[in-house]
């Protein structure tokens, strides 16, 4: 019955994407109504998938390959998407979903309606059309099987039900600036003021959803994936990566655009370059050509994507084409205004460069990896130094950037007041530098701009301008939040590349090992029986030796045995606290003899919520009223 419903929903909704693009202008309302039908359809679809899953109706095969009768409820329900079939029809859903919304939130004319449907129904149809002929989730058995064949362990995390819904709201909103741009072009006679605060406003919403969704995937494979870090660059790490930068430089060039709209030309660009990253990336993420721990096994059936990716390419450089005109009226009949201080425009042109080469750098990375692995057949893998040798240098100018934008606004700040900025930095810079680390030249460099960067907001907040102005107000309130999250962010960063620990632990229960701050004992083995799984807990009892405190911690990672799946995973056990995370996993056990990797990692949790930082900043210009 799951299977029938879904198949007519998804069916249903395809055809009323279509309707809505080839009903001619003069019928906007059946356009109108033909979207609204077809995102309901797409809702209903996906509820028919989960009720699937919940009801364990193994006669669909996305069912059996990928859940089991004893599986707990949420992970039935994150199981509906930890699928290629059925995430695609989540990302379907998702897409129509929030298409819908910003449809109503940006309120559109008649005219600017019919772009703003038919640019949004070509892109769900496509995607459905891929669903119905190559990645149907409702594809049936035609005899049902008793017991499914589980849910991977690695992702049997409740990480996991957050995660890709929030990571996909915010690659569907980095679609809406193109679709705006589109409007700008075309409607001739829009209100484009407006239009270009509509812009910002999506671009507001993408970056808070892309952010936080990038954070929990980090915090998911910090727990889960049992190597001790937060990123590993991987292949799809760096292809979130990629349209995040270009949202912040797009962000960025619209604060630019809104006073001088020549600059408007790159806010049009970068958002086009925008749209067709992320299609590019639904491609690459589930086409499986790179080697990646997040991609889906490699199938044929994704260069149907990549069709979707070419023929979007294609239309989108034949309209820009078309569109010369507008591009040289705009350069021609635009007025400069007189602006109070052009060095602040000019940091912060430099910034986004900045942001839009970092973009760069990494769509290098991954042609490079796809010209080994398509031409050469050889899957090939850049090293994590290599990523922190390159990004680090591009970050401390992007510090600086930010600092210089702060001596900008308080020229008028007493000269005492600078020094003493400079000193308060530069002294608990060298406390940092006096305390046993790996000190490198980009770590020095990194520890000063993080530092200075948040003194000088927090100098231009209690200096510069009155506190309540910009707590009560919200005037400048984004901007500090923004900034002290990203000072903080490469604070934490450095810290914790200076001062972490690994202890690679093999002995008996009794054994001691001792490595820099860390002593670990190993107390004992025992096996336990889960509805799910056996379970191997190891218990180790931690002591950390720093400066201020000494102290000391029971430890039980674990290695699991999943009944249904037959597969191992390893579980690290993680104490958090605010300054630091002690971390323990086990590598490999045979009797009282173990085998674990434990990991000192401090100011960990200060990167998690610097992150929560950036991407608020975002979310409270959003809702701050338009001038």
């Amino acid at each position: 019955m799951s299977s029938i419903l879904g198949n007519f929903f998804v069916i249903s909704s395809t055809i009323c994407f279509g309707l809505s693009v080839f009903f001619s202008s003069k019928r906007i309302q059946i356009k109108k109504l033909m979207f609204f039908l077809a995102v309901i359809f797409s809702f209903l679809s996906f509820l028919s998938l989960i009720y699937a899953f919940v009801t364990s109706d193994f006669s669909i095969k996305s069912v059996f390959f990928n859940s089991d009768k004893n599986k707990e409820l949420f992970f039935k329900i994150a199981a509906s998407w930890g699928n290629n079939e059925g995430s695609m029809l989540f990302w379907n859903f998702l897409l129509s979903a929030v298409f819908f919304i910003s449809f109503f939130i940006g309120k559109f004319s008649s005219s600017q309606a019919k772009i703003f449907i038919n640019i949004s129904s070509y892109l769900i149809l496509s995607y459905n059309i891929f669903v119905i002929f190559f990645a149907n989730p409702f594809s049936r058995f035609t005899i049902m099987p008793l017991e499914g064949m589980g849910f991977n362990p690695m992702l049997q995390d409740k990480a996991l039900i957050i995660h890709p819904p929030i990571l996909y709201i915010g690659y569907s909103f980095s679609l809406l600036p193109f679709v705006v741009s589109c409007i700008i072009m075309l409607d001739r006679f829009c209100d484009r003021e407006y239009l270009i605060f509509l812009i910002k406003k999506f671009t507001g919403f993408a970056i808070f959803f892309l952010t936080f969704g990038i954070l929990l995937g980090s915090w998911w494979a910090y727990r889960e994936l049992g190597w001790g870090d937060f990123w590993f660059f991987d292949p799809v790490e760096n292809i979130s990566l990629i349209p995040w930068f270009m949202l912040v430089a797009l962000y960025h060039f619209i604060l630019i655009a809104q006073k001088i709209q020549k600059y408007l030309i790159s806010c049009i660009m970068i958002s086009c370059t925008i749209f067709l990253l992320v299609i590019y990336n639904v491609f690459l993420v589930r086409s499986g050509v790179i080697s990646s721990v997040h991609s889906f096994a490699y199938s044929t059936k994704s260069l149907f994507l990549l069709g979707i990716a070419g023929i979007s390419h294609i239309i989108v450089l034949v309209f820009f084409c078309c569109k010369k005109s507008f591009f040289n009226d705009l350069l021609q009949h635009t007025h400069k205004p007189q602006i109070q201080n052009n060095r602040l425009f000019y940091l912060l042109k430099l910034g986004n460069i900045l942001m839009i080469f970092a973009s760069i750098i990494l769509i290098f990375t991954i042609l490079v990896q796809l010209f080994f692995a398509l031409i050469l057949k050889n899957n090939v893998s850049l090293e994590q130094g290599f990523f922190i040798k390159v990004f680090i240098p591009i970050f401390i100018p992007i510090s600086l950037l930010m600092i210089g934008t702060y001596f900008i606004k308080n020229h008028k700040m007493k000269f005492f007041n600078k020094i003493l900025l400079l000193l308060f930095s530069f002294s608990l810079f060298f406390y940092l530098f006096l305390q046993k680390g790996q000190i490198t030249i980009l770590n020095i460099l990194n520890l000063f701009a993080s530092l200075m960067l948040i003194f000088s907001v927090l100098v231009d907040l209690l200096i510069g301008k009155n506190f309540s102005f910009i707590i009560i107000r919200y005037r400048g309130l984004a901007m500090f939040v923004g900034h002290v999250g990203f000072g903080l962010f490469m604070l934490a960063l450095t810290l914790n590349q200076i001062f972490s620990e690994e202890l690679l632990f093999e002995g008996e229960v009794g054994d001691i090992k001792s490595v820099g701050k860390i002593d670990a004992k190993f107390l004992n083995i025992r096996i336990r029986e889960n509805k799910n799984y056996f379970s191997q807990i190891a218990e180790f009892m931690i002591t950390t030796k720093n400066i201020l405190h000494k102290k000391s911690l029971i430890l039980r990672p674990e290695q699991r045995f999943y009944k249904v799946e037959k597969q191992v995973s390893s579980e690290a056990d993680i104490y958090s606290f605010l300054l630091e995370d002690i971390y323990c996993v086990i590598i490999a056990s045979k009797g009282n003899k173990i085998k674990a990797k434990i990991f000192y990692r401090p100011f960990i949790s200060f990167i998690w919520i610097s992150c929560c930082f950036i991407s608020t900043s975002f979310i409270i210009n959003i809702f701050k009223r338009r001038a």
